[in-house]
């Protein structure tokens, strides 16, 4: 791991590590999260499934102190699995509830991901102040100059348009 972190096999993945702004700290998130009473402006959670040692990551008490780690401008972002996956949507439903209980705006969204089993996927953001659907995705993407390979501006809008057993799922 140590040579991933370097850059020296994928510099194109690892280069953002040496960015004096950011720190890699391998440990259990969890009992990293519980410590911190502040400080943070974003929270990403990339999970595996939410069986054995990542079931804690689906949990409220995480998501609260996800919450009282973030900045009053944070966000929060977790990985949701698949709304396809039966087994998988109990889950889904209650990280949706235990977020909108804590956050003012709670945004669910979805990505195909092809590599992942059902290909659809989804994601939910929470914030305590920013509303991704409330800004004008056109205009970030022409002032930064972005051009990106795959995300776009309507993209952006459209990730958040969800398919309607989802919004059920989700209601």
């Amino acid at each position: 791991m140590l040579l991933l972190c370097t850059g020296r096999f994928f510099p194109q993945l690892t280069n953002s590590s040496n960015d004096s702004r950011s720190e890699l700290i391998f440990g259990d998130g969890i009992a990293y999260l519980k410590d911190q009473s502040s400080g943070f402006d974003i929270i990403l959670v990339d999970s595996t499934d939410p069986v054995g040692p990542a079931e804690g990551l689906f949990r409220r008490a995480f998501i609260e102190d996800c919450h009282k780690a973030l900045n009053p401008d944070g966000i929060l972002c977790l990985q949701s699995e698949s709304p396809w996956i039966a087994s998988l949507q109990p889950i889904i439903s209650q990280v949706n509830r235990d977020l909108k209980e804590l956050f003012p705006i709670v945004a669910p969204y979805t990505a195909a991901i092809q590599t992942y089993q059902a290909g659809l996927w989804m994601f939910q953001l929470a914030s305590k102040q920013h509303n991704p659907l409330q800004i004008d995705a056109n205009k970030e993407f022409a002032s930064r100059n972005l051009s990106c390979k795959y995300y776009t501006a309507a993209l952006h809008n459209a990730a958040f348009v969800l398919p309607q057993f989802v919004n059920l799922l989700l209601s």
